[in-house]
């Protein structure tokens, strides 16, 4: 599954527990992607601290 954006991987975290899922620049059209690096980076930073928590318990 493709992320279309930061604001769907924050209201459809839970929802996207266990799916694999593709991170992508915005395109030409605007349409969907993330708008910078810095976007994706908190994506993979907050999947990172979501595992370790997983993993504390």
């Amino acid at each position: 599954m493709t992320l279309p954006s930061l604001t769907y991987y924050y209201n459809h975290k839970n929802d996207l527990a266990g799916i694999h899922v593709h991170l992508e620049f915005e395109n030409l059209l605007h349409r969907s992607g993330f708008k910078d690096l810095n976007e994706i980076k908190e994506v993979l930073k907050d999947h990172h601290h979501n595992q370790n928590a997983k993993n504390d318990y």
